[in-house]
């Protein structure tokens, strides 16, 4: 079903902020299916250590906040010195990992030993019966598909790899947009299930605190919602950045809740550029995976990451490649003409399929003329006045109304992508316009925040069926080759500074 396009509500801004600025890593408090021990990484003295830490090893925090970790009996065999780091972490540029097996009393222990700057965290765990097959995630990654083969085939080997590795009901691969809004370009999931695939999700759902989080560890496991956090028990409270034991945000427990999502897996999809997506495991009933699985799913997220990078760097380069050429070959041809000012505005058809733009338009001093679908000329003066005195060298918006705040019901332009270059004493300017196009986006649930109104706080979504938003007054996005190409332009525009461009009659 089709909806209008929804409202901003002005009084959200704030209460956004505020979620946004949630400080995540310094909750004081961890999940309770594990233990964590901070050290000193120069005294290895225990700075903080959890409530619950005679349950999972049976040593109080009492006993052993203050003393060096081989003082004590229970912890002496954790030989961090001799483990070996594991490879995944340094591949993937984060803090440095070990992962050790010891013996507390009659327990077994899954330690992992994480430096940070200044401590070095201890995520203690019963060791789990579950254990990865030898062989079989050499095995895995042996089937991935070869470099340069369509997207889907990588997203559906990685999410078959991660079905044999584990039983979550659903398997997800979650793509940012430029806006941080997310979709779900992949998934598997139980037949019951209410099928994510296709739709988008606001920003907010993930806000920028965790995404800076998830840049900096290999993985987020939440095995229980409904759990109960531990309290950390030492000083002032610890920076758990690096803890996947970490404690949830409350607001992010019963959004999952209000997804009937009992525990949940995700892992970080890095590109040179950030982040690029994540690996998201969702099941309806607690679910705890063990070490060996989770290092085994990052290992394969991480194989799968290189592949569909690398894939990607290539076909970016090609695009590139192709936009050079032919950006260089129009305007070769453009400089030719006796007056290469009007030749841009008579290959208005040819230059606006460059970037599967309307309409073009140029300008240089007090020159400014368009081309096609353009806007008219106030606002056109406006828009050139304005990135004339801008230090950017490219500039794009799909929504002009917004852009410059102006009543556009008359004009037919609704997204511009600008460039200049240096000419002379002053800028040569070059601009692509669109007009409207009506999009339906399918959300994930409505993408409006709701406000408890007992509270004052921000609620999550309690609704995730598919909502389809009617967008008004925007024109398509540019797509990144599309800027790319935009860049060539400006390129042979800047080339054009040994010609003398006719002066206006």
């Amino acid at each position: 079903m089709s909806h209008p396009t929804p409202q901003a509500v002005p009084e959200l801004s704030p209460l956004i902020a505020r979620c946004e600025s949630e400080e995540l890593h310094r909750s004081g408090a961890i999940q309770p299916q594990g233990a964590l021990l901070l050290l000193s990484r120069d005294s290895r003295r225990v700075t903080h250590a959890s409530a619950n830490l005679d349950a999972i090893t049976g040593v109080a925090a009492s006993d052993v906040l203050g003393r060096r970790a081989d003082e004590v009996p229970a912890l002496a065999r954790l030989d961090l010195d001799g483990a070996a780091p594991l490879p995944v972490a340094a591949a993937s540029g984060l803090p440095q990992r070990w992962h050790v097996v010891f013996e507390a009393g009659r327990r077994a222990l899954d330690c992992t030993a994480i430096a940070s700057t200044g401590s070095v965290l201890l995520e203690i765990e019963p060791a789990s019966a579950t254990s990865v097959p030898r062989g079989l995630v050499e095995s895995l990654m042996q089937g991935a598909p070869s470099p340069r083969r369509e997207l889907g085939e990588y997203h559906a080997w990685l999410l078959d790899a991660l079905r044999q590795l584990t039983s979550f009901d659903r398997f997800m691969i979650y793509r940012f947009h430029d806006d941080w809004s997310g979709e779900v370009i992949a998934e598997w999931s139980q037949p019951d299930l209410e099928p994510f695939l296709g739709l988008r999700y606001p920003a907010s759902d993930i806000p920028e605190i965790a995404r800076k989080l998830y840049l900096q560890n290999a993985c987020r496991s939440i095995p229980d919602v409904s759990a109960m956090p531990v309290a950390m028990l030492g000083g002032d409270t610890p920076d758990l950045t690096h803890s996947d034991l970490r404690s949830v945000s409350p607001v992010h427990l019963q959004y999952l809740k209000n997804m009937q999502v009992a525990a949940s897996f995700s892992i970080p999809i890095r590109s040179v550029r950030g982040l690029w997506g994540l690996v998201s495991c969702h099941h309806r009933r607690p679910y705890r995976l063990s070490r060996p699985q989770r290092d085994a799913c990052v290992t394969l997220a991480h194989g799968y990451s290189m592949r569909l990078m690398s894939t990607l760097s290539a076909r970016t380069l090609q695009e590139t490649d192709a936009a050079e050429r032919r950006a260089r070959s129009l305007f070769e041809q453009l400089r030719s003409e006796p007056d290469p000012f009007a030749a841009v505005l008579a290959s208005e058809p040819t230059l606006s399929a460059l970037v599967a733009a309307r309409g073009v338009a140029i300008g240089e001093r007090d020159r400014l003329a368009s081309a096609g679908v353009a806007p008219d000329r106030e606002r056109l003066d406006r828009l050139d006045a304005w990135f004339s005195q801008r230090p950017e060298l490219m500039l794009q918006n799909e929504h002009w109304t917004s852009f410059l705040a102006v009543d556009g019901a008359a004009d037919a332009v609704r997204g511009f992508l600008a460039v200049k270059a240096r000419y002379r004493s002053g800028w040569l300017r070059f601009y692509w316009f669109r007009p409207e196009e009506v999009q339906e986006i399918a959300w994930g649930g409505q993408p409006e925040k709701v406000v408890d109104q007992a509270t004052g706080a921000l609620s999550p979504r309690s609704s995730f069926s598919r909502w389809v938003e009617v967008r008004q007054g925007h024109s398509q996005p540019w797509t990144v080759p599309q800027q790319i190409m935009a860049g060539k332009v400006r390129q042979c525009l800047a080339e054009w500074q040994g010609s003398e461009l006719p002066k206006q009659e």
